[in-house]
């Protein structure tokens, strides 16, 4: 999987990012993984991801999050492909210690506004 990049942001919990990252390598082996530090300002990690990403794709974690049997990086990827309106998908989120949080979600680009609409 060379199309996408798995963008890991952490701060101040290393545990938690190795288990991220061990999460993204049980189930995608081969993928590519970058992560940023922070530092406090996410927006700020989350961004600079962001301008390092060369693959057409990224998935974007957080250090608490893991990667899951269920994760179907092929069917967002589809959605991506078959819908050019459609700048980004999201499915349930799984967080230890909290359980999934279902944020199953696509988003739309209209007239210069993103909609956030039900998957």
């Amino acid at each position: 999987m060379n199309d996408v990049t798995f963008i890991i942001t952490h701060y101040l919990r290393p545990d938690d990012l190795l288990a991220c990252i061990e999460s993204v390598r049980r189930y995608f082996p081969d993928a590519v993984i970058d992560c940023e530090d922070t530092e406090g300002n996410l927006s700020a990690g989350r961004n600079r991801l962001v301008a390092r990403c060369t693959t057409p794709y990224l998935f974007l974690l957080e250090e608490d999050m893991r990667v899951t049997p269920q994760t179907n990086v092929a069917a967002m990827r589809r959605i991506l492909d078959q819908r050019p309106d459609i700048l980004g998908v999201g499915g349930a989120i799984f967080e230890p210690h909290k359980g999934i949080r279902c944020i199953a979600a696509q988003y739309r680009k209209t007239q210069e506004t993103i909609v956030l609409e039900d998957a």
